[in-house]
């Protein structure tokens, strides 16, 4: 690939002494995801976004459901499919128990600071990659997501994954490798929508650097693997709904979360920059575009609903485009912020403080993130910081449309702590200079 890095995509020897800061950094994430769920017990019987009713109806009923459990299980594809589905793999009884979901969550949040550990060796970063391990292991983001029956853990886990996938493809360019990106980059969709618009703009991005038949081939190898991944998810959702669905039947409602008239409202008249409370949208999803009353829920498809949503959300759009341009701004500082919002208006002083401490934390990151993004510059937009790069491109701007917060960019944090760690270097001049393809074919 012309103007590629590849002398960083080749890992660096392991040696015992890096073995041994590996495990430390593993028993350190392990100790810390554990002190989480200990301290947050009580978050892991709740379920605020009924991933594990899903997954209890899969386990009990054989049905990927939100019904409750004295109702008849309703298919449903409001929620991607494979986080409820591991719940339900490991729900034991057929009851997914706080200990299971602990347990899941440990696991995959330390698996994922090994990742990043390797991807920081094939990446170039030597040392550094457990510099960057560290930053995962420790990220307060990940951490309290560790004790929420959300997807970040997980999603976080499949898109470092993704990476490693992607990482490998534009290493060896094989069909094999290919096919390998493609599964892997859909698993994580099929955790995190997001992450398909991702694949597809990886699967582009290496056509168009390649220009050649041979790369447009290994990507054809890439969409089929990348379509097997995601066609029972589809069929199923065909067969039981009636339409194809590879993401869910949830974005017409996140979308509108994110532009509705009170939320509007609330940006041009909010003081001080407050929670919006999302209770006020309640009324306006029962209602037509036309302001006609919305059909009974029993009466309306899921399907049907989430198109009607997307209709009131373009129409609140098409209002008010200026306030939509803005409210774009809000929500990707809300996803890059570095303070979280302050949700309780009587929390206690040791809230405040662990608030204010993630923020310094994340400011620091960010500093040395965007540090090291400046230095890099043109060589951003190639492998294989690109896969990375565009994995931050893509999250931004679907979260500048789409309802945004701080733990929303989750997925993105093991590529921040990579671009952190790596502006610590000792010979910047020695590790700036790309290797062309050229090059490379002539030493072998």
């Amino acid at each position: 690939m012309a103007g590629t890095m590849q002398d960083r995509t080749r890992p660096h020897r392991t040696t015992t002494s890096s073995v041994v800061v590996l495990l430390s950094l593993l028993a350190l994430a392990l100790a810390l995801r554990t002190g989480a769920v200990l301290v947050r017990w009580e978050r892991l019987s709740a379920d605020p976004d009924a991933y594990r009713l899903i997954a209890e109806n899969v386990a009990q009923r054989g049905a990927y459901s939100r019904s409750a459990a004295d109702l008849p299980a309703a298919p449903t594809a409001f929620r991607p499919p494979v986080y409820p589905l591991l719940l339900a793999t490991a729900a034991r009884h057929k009851v997914v128990t706080p200990a299971t979901v602990a347990v899941i969550h440990i696991a995959t949040g330390t698996l994922t600071v090994l990742l990043v550990w390797i991807l920081g060796q094939h990446w170039g970063l030597g040392w550094r990659s457990g510099l960057a391990a560290f930053l995962v292991a420790a990220d307060p983001i990940l951490l309290n997501q560790t004790a929420e029956v959300m997807t970040e853990t997980l999603a976080t886990l499949l898109g470092t994954l993704g990476l490693l996938a992607f990482t490998q493809w534009s290493a060896r360019r094989t069909s094999g490798a290919g096919a390998l990106a493609g599964a892997a980059s859909g698993l994580a969709a099929l955790c995190r929508p997001t992450f398909l618009i991702w694949a597809g703009l990886c699967g582009v991005y290496y056509v168009v650097t390649e220009r050649n038949w041979k790369s447009v081939r290994q990507s054809a190898v890439f969409a089929l693997a990348l379509a097997i991944t995601l066609l029972p998810w589809g069929e199923r959702n065909l067969r039981l709904l009636g339409r194809p669905i590879v993401t869910t039947t949830h974005g017409g409602y996140t979308l509108l979360l994110a532009n509705n008239p009170f939320f509007y409202w609330h940006l041009a008249h909010g003081a001080g920059g407050g929670v919006w409370d999302a209770r006020e949208l309640e009324p306006l999803l029962q209602t037509q575009p036309d302001g006609a009353a919305a059909p009974p829920a029993h009466a309306e498809s899921e399907i049907d609903s989430d198109r009607r949503l997307y209709a009131l959300a373009h129409q609140t759009i098409r209002q008010q485009p200026a306030m939509f341009l803005y409210s774009c701004l809000v929500r990707v500082g809300a996803l890059w912020s570095p303070l979280a919002h302050q949700i309780d208006p009587h929390e206690s002083r040791a809230t405040t403080a662990m608030r204010w401490a993630a923020a310094l934390w994340y400011g620091l990151v960010f500093v040395l993130a965007a540090v090291e993004a400046y230095r890099l510059r043109g060589h951003l937009l190639r492998t294989p910081w690109a896969w990375g790069a565009l994995c931050i491109a893509v999250f931004t701007l679907v979260h500048a449309v789409y309802w945004s917060n701080i733990r929303m960019r989750a997925p993105l944090m093991p590529i921040v702590a990579l671009l952190a760690a790596d502006g610590i270097r000792r010979d910047t001049a020695s590790r700036r200079q790309p290797v062309s393809r050229s090059s490379n074919e002539a030493r072998e």
